[in-house]
C-alpha cells in the first residue's frame, strides 16, 4: 500500500523493493477479465483505513466480476499500512474485536439486505449493496494467535495463514473450523543471481512450501522481475507439482 514512510522519516523495513503499490480492488477487477482462476483478497484489513461497508461493497463486486471465484480473506493489518489515515493504531486485542465486529457486519451487508447497526465499533445507517451475488463470497480469516485462531475458526468461513505451521491449523480445526477451507500465502524472490535474490528478500521471511499445510497456497514474487519468475515457475515448478500429483 505505502512506501513506509512515516512523517517524510526513513522508508521502513524492505518496503520499496516491489516498487509497486497499485490499489487491490482495481486489480481484481483486471484480473477477473483476463484468467478462470479463483482470487483471494490475502488479506485485507477491514478496521480503520477502509471501512468495513466499502470492503463489503468491494468484495461483492468482485465476487461478480469473478462469477462467484473470489474470495474475501481478512484480518487484524499492520501498522506498515494502517498508520497513514493518521488515527491510533489499537491494541491486538480491540483490534480483534473490531475484526470480528467487522466480519459479521460485511456477512450481513454481502445478503444485499438493509442494514442499520450501531455495535461497539461501527454504525451503519439504512445500507443496501443493491449488486450482489447469489451467494455471498466466503470470508477467510487470518489468524498467529491462539485468540486470532479462535475467532477464525468460531465465525470464519476459512483459515489463512503465512506460517507453515501445522500447530496452527489443528488449532482452528478445533476452533469451530473442522472442515473449511485453509490457506497459505508464501513470500518468494526469484531471480538470475542468487545472491542478488537473498539481498531483495531480507527482511522477508521464505517459507518452504513442502511445509505450507492447507487446501490452498498462494505464492508471490518480491522484486521488479516478475515476467522472469512467471516463466521460471511454468518451466520448472509447474511440471514438477503435476507430475508429484
Amino acid at each position: 500500500m505505502t512506501d513506509g514512510r512515516r512523517n517524510g522519516g526513513p522508508r521502513l523495513r524492505g518496503s520499496a523493493e516491489q516498487g509497486q503499490s497499485d490499489f487491490v480492488w482495481s486489480v481484481i477487477g483486471a484480473i477477473s477479465q483476463v484468467t478462470s482462476l479463483p482470487i483471494t483478497t490475502a488479506v485485507t484489513c477491514s478496521l480503520q483505513r477502509l471501512h468495513p461497508v466499502i470492503v463489503a461493497h468491494a468484495a461483492a463486486t468482485s465476487a461478480l466480476l469473478t462469477h462467484g471465484r473470489f474470495r474475501l480473506g481478512v484480518g487484524t493489518g499492520e501498522a506498515l499500512n494502517e498508520h497513514i489515515t493518521g488515527g491510533t493504531w489499537p491494541s491486538a486485542d480491540e483490534r480483534l474485536e473490531m475484526l470480528e465486529e467487522a466480519a459479521l457486519l460485511m456477512r450481513e451487508l454481502l445478503t444485499g439486505q438493509q442494514v442499520t447497526r450501531k455495535g461497539k465499533y461501527y454504525a451503519v445507517e439504512t445500507a443496501r449493496l443493491y449488486s450482489v451475488p447469489h451467494e455471498p463470497p466466503p470470508i477467510y480469516m487470518s489468524g498467529f494467535g491462539e485468540k486470532a485462531i479462535s475467532v477464525a475458526g468460531r465465525i470464519g468461513d476459512g483459515y489463512m495463514t503465512v506460517q507453515p505451521s501445522a500447530e496452527f491449523v489443528r488449532a482452528f480445526r478445533e476452533a469451530g473450523g473442522a472442515g473449511k477451507p485453509a490457506q497459505g500465502g508464501l513470500k518468494v524472490c526469484w531471480g538470475p543471481d542468487a545472491d542478488a535474490a537473498r539481498k531483495t528478500m531480507q527482511p522477508r521471511h521464505g517459507l518452504p512450501c513442502a511445509k505450507c499445510r492447507g487446501s490452498g497456497v498462494y505464492i508471490g514474487q518480491v522484486g521488479q522481475d516478475q515476467e522472469g519468475f512467471f516463466e521460471f515457475y511454468a518451466r520448472e515448478v509447474l511440471p514438477r507439482l503435476r507430475s508429484e500429483g
